[in-house]
């Protein structure tokens, strides 16, 4: 059966258990990326056959340049130095080459000593060879090789196109040359990323750098069992990846898959119930309010023999506060035309006042007689007034009025006439105030009453 038929039938007999759609099974597999069908493992044997490491130490022990080349053979290679003599160095070397990133133990002094690192190994069965220049302790250009064998890689740090030898990937940093060899080394030992729950809240992916975690044993005083990382169930996880269990990694991703979504769902649950009861205590409150609020509305409800209702009533304040606001607008006019009619009756007896008294003031009484000047607003004085009247000269321009007053009495009665008029008006304007302010008093009760 082929892979596409096994993946397929896979898809099938999930959708048909769980009563879905095939398409939905396939979203939720790439969702959390899940694969439907588990590949059989490729052998992921991983030799390393030399290593040059060049650079200029520093300090004052042996300073000086130096160039030095390890071979491994095969079977048990051991280092065997007095302290302080790189054995630790070495090991570290060829992590950081392997692995991508050093470790902590890798000390920043002999990192700034280097200036290449070579590494010629043998990963699942393809010869690379690993070329890293440093400045500083940081990876300056980084090239991984592959050509026929691993003796044809040795001593070359470029591809070679007429010899076989190409490039499988270029870094020009310390952090990219990590990130490509964590892709390149998943990719050729054919392993997928391990992924475990975190808090059962959410998850953690560990790539490459966990997997290389197994290969060496780390020292006794380190917590972990195998590599660097502290997690639950790592350890064993990839005891089963090497020891080559089938699907040990998409094992590990669903049951990942599987404890996040039951902390999910207690979770949800967890505050659904909280809502409820949130909820209930906040009906109780309701129901509480509405059975005052009933009891509030029964007191106002007409007793034995009344006949008012609250609709009523309701309908009589609105139509009283719609008379009230007309019945305001009147009074409000009632009130102008009353202050105007006064101001008239006022004038009209300041003028019979003044025709009477000064001949000037007749012979002016059919012109004007402005408060203020018209050209430039300036207010005509009480003194200018008298001067008017005493001086016959005019409070505006200050000229000399002429003429002669040859009917007195006639300019008296006209005048005598304009204050009767006047008089007449501010009497029927103060009545009609006098009733505006009655009928808005009237309405102003009846409203609170029917508000009442």
């Amino acid at each position: 059966m082929s892979a596409v038929q096994e993946e397929a039938l896979l898809e099938t007999r999930i959708a048909d258990k769980a009563g879905v759609k095939v398409d939905d099974v396939r979203d939720v597999f790439a969702a959390y990326g899940l694969p439907l069908v588990i590949s059989p493992a490729r052998p992921r044997s991983l030799r390393v056959h030399r290593l040059r490491v060049a650079g200029e130490r520093t300090g004052d022990v042996e300073p000086g340049p130096f160039d030095t080349t390890l071979s491994f053979s095969e079977g048990l290679t051991a280092l065997v130095a007095s302290n302080f003599r790189g054995k630790t160095s070495v090991l570290e070397l060829l992590t950081w080459c392997l692995r991508g990133t050093p470790r902590s133990e890798m000390q920043n002094r002999v990192r700034s000593w280097l200036h290449h690192v070579d590494l010629d190994a043998t990963v699942a069965g393809e010869p690379m060879a690993f070329r890293l220049d440093l400045t500083d302790g940081e990876i300056t250009a980084a090239v991984v090789l592959t050509g026929p064998d691993p003796a044809a890689l040795a001593g070359v740090r470029g591809p070679a196109p007429d010899r076989g030898i190409t490039a499988l990937l270029r870094a020009s940093s310390t952090d990219s040359y990590a990130e490509q060899i964590a892709g390149l080394m998943l990719g050729r030992m054919d392993l997928q990323p391990l992924v475990n729950s975190f808090k059962e809240t959410s998850t953690q992916t560990h790539g490459w750098p966990a997997y290389f975690g197994a290969v060496y044993l780390p020292a006794g005083s380190d917590k972990a069992l195998l590599g660097e990382v502290t997690s639950n169930g790592l350890p064993g996880r990839l005891l089963q990846v090497f020891l080559d269990l089938p699907a040990a990694a998409a094992l590990t991703r669903v049951k990942t898959v599987h404890d996040v979504r039951v902390a999910e769902d207690k979770a949800r649950r967890a505050a659904a119930a909280a809502e409820a009861a949130e909820r209930a205590s906040e009906r109780e409150r309701l129901e509480a309010d509405l059975a005052q609020a009933r009891e509030a509305l029964a007191r106002l409800l007409p007793r034995d023999g009344e006949d008012a209702s609250l609709t009523d009533l309701a309908h009589d304040a609105v139509q009283l506060a719609r008379a009230l606001a007309d019945a305001q607008d009147a009074w409000d006019e009632a009130v102008r035309v009353f202050r105007q009619a006064r101001t008239e009756r006022q004038q009209a007896t300041k003028l019979l006042n003044d025709v009477t008294e000064s001949a000037t003031a007749r012979l002016l009484f059919h012109g004007l007689n402005p408060t203020s000047c018209p050209r430039c607003d300036q207010q005509i004085d009480d003194a200018r007034r008298q001067q008017e009247r005493h001086a016959h000269t005019c409070a505006v321009c200050a000229r000399e009025v002429t003429g002669d007053d040859e009917d007195p009495q006639e300019i008296k009665a006209e005048a005598q006439q304009r204050l009767e008029t006047s008089t007449a008006a501010e009497a029927a304007a103060k009545q009609a105030l006098e009733q505006a302010e009655s009928t808005v008093d009237g309405l102003t009760r009846r409203l609170e009453g029917a508000q009442q």
